[in-house]
């Protein structure tokens, strides 16, 4: 797992909404905010997908 995406997992835990996590993304490393957006959706979704993260409302009732 790379340094990116742990943190955005760890963000997972305490932020209650996806555009907060790429907030914490976008303050931590020097990335673009379309390509921050897509990395933090693209991750969870891969996560919730796997029942690795459940509780993500953005994708409830997928």
């Amino acid at each position: 797992m790379t340094e990116t995406a742990a943190f955005i997992w760890k963000q997972a835990d305490i932020a209650s909404e996806l555009e907060g996590i790429v907030e914490r993304v976008l303050q931590e490393f020097e990335v673009d905010e379309e390509i921050a957006g897509r990395d933090v959706y693209g991750f969870l979704r891969e996560l919730y997908v796997r029942g690795i993260e459940e509780d993500i409302p953005e994708f409830a009732g997928d």
